[in-house]
């Protein structure tokens, strides 16, 4: 069957799975076609990434994709239901184009319901540039907005479209935030106004601008999912009996609700592990102290129904680390049983790597080519049938033999990782 006749409803889902510049370019080879980008069908969610060097292209060229995009704005606009920017550009780039874009979604987006800002730039929104994207989210249409790491000054209201929310009494439209450190670094203390956002189900913030009660009001509301970073230590004088309160009140108002960790630079303790915290992912970078296999313990035995993500990277102290870590991370691999993700940076042993294969299908185990040393550890293999220690010290011999063993495990390629991965982890975790 010719392609020009096949039935609308295929047509209509093939576009939908294409980008939007594949949708142009199909529709310029395949003109019968065009008629079908003028539906909500074919444009079911919109994604423009307007990312410095992307596509490979010339600064002429990237001027050109712009071009396209915002005629294909203004061409099929008034079809978006939900649209997605994610920015990353030159302070003399960031003004300019992004007013262009925002200015093209007010003028022909008529039914957008979903608006996605994503911003991987450290440059300021400008006072028109944030009074367009208010105006935007002013929009009867628009039920839903995602702002995701705005670079924002405190001291200038103008040109905070957080503040501008708040101001404009636009709260309720917000359902995701995201504030890494830079859209915090002129703001004093805790956002109290947090609470107004009620509509909130997503939120990452610095843990110091956030108090224990306006994490009850949120979760009270409709926050599910809480991402925390802590990068200084913060005095607590929070009992270890309240903290445990607290959490349990928590999740009995909210079952669902999970908090994600992220703690660089820090001492840490047991006590910043209290029991009940629904627990989902803790990523533990450049700590200041050693971790030990009772600080893992302790962590497996109060989230191990919770935990899906452990990670464990960057430290300069792995030279002290505790060598029974190697049994705890086993230990975790077995105990929690909903962990899909296990990231160690650290000195391991290549038969406990194959052990931790072997003991779950993971969705990303990840540890360090240059960590893994190739002698059978037996003190980690005492209590093991004789069969599996000849099938782990057959299997962890070297390099080669270790990562073909495990890719027949998990039926996918598998490889240990040279030290490129938690660069791209940090930035999907901001």
């Amino acid at each position: 069957m010719e392609v020009t006749r096949l039935p609308a409803i295929i047509i209509t889902k093939i576009l939908a799975e294409l980008n939007w510049i594949d949708k142009l370019n199909t529709v310029r080879a395949i003109l019968p076609w065009q008629i079908y980008l003028e539906t909500t069908c074919s444009w079911p969610a919109l994604v423009f990434k307007h990312i410095k060097g992307s596509w490979g292209l010339s600064t002429q060229e990237n001027i050109s994709q712009m071009d396209r995009f915002l005629y294909c704005i203004e061409k099929y606009g008034n079809f978006f239901k939900s649209l997605t920017f994610e920015i990353e550009q030159s302070a003399a780039d960031w003004s300019y184009w992004e007013f262009q874009l925002f200015e093209a979604v007010l003028s022909y987006c008529t039914i957008l319901r979903h608006f996605k800002v994503i911003q991987r730039s450290s440059f300021l929104w400008s006072a028109l540039l944030t009074k367009t994207y208010l105006e935007i989210l002013k929009k009867d249409c628009l039920k839903e907005a995602e702002l995701i790491n705005p670079a924002v000054p405190w001291s200038d209201v103008e040109c905070n479209p957080l503040l501008g929310i708040i101001n404009n009494k636009l709260q309720l439209k917000l359902t995701v935030l995201k504030l890494r450190s830079d859209s915090l670094d002129d703001y004093k203390g805790q956002l109290k106004c947090l609470v107004d956002f009620k509509n909130l189900r997503h939120l990452l913030i610095n843990r110091f601008c956030i108090s224990n009660d306006t994490i009850m009001e949120l979760t009270s509301n409709s926050l599910t999912e809480l991402r925390l970073y802590q990068d200084v230590d913060i005095p607590d004088n929070h009992t270890s009996r309240s903290k445990e309160e607290f959490w349990k009140t928590i999740v009995k108002k909210s079952p669902k609700f999970r908090i994600d960790i992220l703690m660089e630079y820090v001492i840490i303790l047991k006590d910043h592990f209290p029991l009940y915290m629904p627990l989902r992912k803790l990523v533990l970078d450049e700590l200041q102290t050693s971790i030990t296999k009772g600080l893992l313990d302790e962590i497996i035995n109060k989230y191990n129904s919770t935990l899906q993500s452990f990670s464990c990277v960057n430290s300069t102290l792995s030279e002290n680390a505790d060598g029974r870590l190697e049994l705890a991370l086993v230990d975790m691999v077995r105990r929690c049983k909903h962990l899909q993700e296990l990231e160690y940076e650290f000195s391991i042993a290549s038969s406990t790597v194959l052990l931790i294969a072997k003991t779950r299908k993971l969705k990303k185990l990840r540890f360090l080519r240059v960590e893994v040393y190739y002698d059978f550890d037996d003190k980690n293999q005492l209590d093991y049938p004789q069969d599996l220690i000849m099938w782990l010290k057959e299997n962890s011999k070297n390099e080669e033999i270790l990562e073909k063993t495990i890719s027949n495990l998990y039926g996918r390629k598998w490889e240990l990782e040279n030290k490129v991965g938690w660069f791209c982890y940090k930035k999907n975790w901001f």
